[in-house]
């Protein structure tokens, strides 16, 4: 019992300073801590995921908070032409450029 408790629910440390037990922390580190590396949807970099977005949107939308920031960059729409930025190129194109 000693050792079990010892394996299974001793304290463990994450690099981001959250202290959990070992079923907690490998939820943690895959899931939701800010150290654990992503790839970077707009730009394709492995980066920090960070911590959460401020904006809402982006928090609703999934995004980490390099990609709220990243996703910001503008480019031109293939279609338009127009200026978007990356995090809302594919609304731009379901709300602009679909064709029912």
């Amino acid at each position: 019992m000693e050792k079990h408790m010892k394996v299974f629910h001793e304290p463990l440390h994450c690099p981001c300073g959250v202290v959990l037990e070992k079923e907690e922390m490998v939820q943690h580190q895959s899931l939701t801590c800010p150290l654990r590396l992503i790839v970077c949807r707009f730009c394709g970099d492995m980066v920090q995921a960070g911590t959460e977005p401020l904006d809402a949107r982006d928090r609703l939308r999934g995004l980490s908070e390099h990609e709220s920031i990243c996703g910001s960059r503008t480019a031109p729409c293939d279609s338009c032409g127009r200026s978007i930025m990356l995090k809302e190129m594919d609304i731009h194109v379901i709300a602009v450029h679909q064709k029912n």
